[in-house]
């Protein structure tokens, strides 16, 4: 598995391997991944180490040799499915195109494809983004109720 300060990426017993073969866009950048020996047992796993993951993205492709019904999966820690999108990649594809799933505090992510070689594809751009707390309106009338009390408290004196 490939542990990062934020993420875990399996692929079942394989491990995910980086290497230098790029098969077109959007998988466009100076590596990819893929899981060793390619037994395509298992599809891709990221289990996030952080709460409040809310968006998904992964670049995933093939070197146009088959079709790959490509998927993207998200969990929430409860294993309720909160968020698929799938694509058909045709066999004539060189490259692959970019799913995005998105959800309310994803636990992890599963991705890869079915069809004849399940899960033979390679992966790029893994990208997630966390919530952001914004305040909620009767939080923000409390906090202006409660500078107009002090304003009008100084006033009085």
């Amino acid at each position: 598995p490939g542990v990062f300060s934020d993420v875990v990426l399996s692929a079942g017993n394989d491990n995910i391997v980086v290497s230098a073969s790029v098969p077109g866009p959007t998988l466009s950048g100076l590596r990819t991944a893929s899981a060793s020996p390619f037994t395509h047992s298992s599809p891709f796993r990221a289990d996030f180490l952080i709460s409040g993951v809310n968006l998904v993205s992964v670049a995933m492709g093939d070197y146009n040799a088959d079709e790959d019904n490509l998927f993207v999966q998200a969990f929430n820690s409860s294993n309720v499915l909160l968020s698929s999108v799938g694509y058909v990649l045709s066999g004539g594809t060189y490259g692959g195109p970019t799913l995005t799933v998105t959800g309310p505090d994803i636990a992890y992510v599963v991705f890869g494809s079915t069809g004849l070689y399940a899960n033979s594809v390679y992966f790029d751009n893994f990208t997630y983004e966390v919530a952001t707390s914004v305040p909620e309106p009767a939080t923000l009338l409390l906090l202006g109720l409660g500078l107009l009390g002090l304003a009008g408290i100084r006033r009085k004196k």
